[in-house]
């Protein structure tokens, strides 16, 4: 799921403007070709999708154009709520701010 992730985001499968005006379409920010989509600001948009095959669960949630992803699997030893959009919403934010650390420079 993780090399899907990357090849969405560097443009692999197909064109970007295909895939912002047609797979992703975030003026309409809810559903796109399979995808949850969000706007968010600026340009960018927020597509996710989740699963399940009874205990065994997957999540996926990019945001393309920031070039960031991050895949949940998870198997589960019984039948009980987990949330993969808000854990996976958790990761992402810890995510970014690793990134932005990163990213300042030292003094």
């Amino acid at each position: 799921m993780a090399r899907f992730a990357i090849g969405i985001m560097d443009n692999r499968y197909m064109p970007e403007e295909m895939l912002y005006n047609e797979v992703l379409r975030p003026e309409t920010g809810t559903y796109g070709y399979g995808w949850s989509v969000a706007n968010l600001e600026g340009k960018d948009v927020k597509a996710f999708h989740g699963g399940s095959n009874g205990l065994p669960r997957a999540h996926l949630l990019m945001k393309p154009r920031q070039k960031n992803a991050v895949v949940i699997l998870a198997q589960l030893k019984s039948y009980v709520a987990l949330d993969l959009t808000a854990l996976a919403e958790q990761i992402m934010t810890i995510v970014e701010v690793r990134a932005g650390d990163l990213e300042t420079p030292q003094k």
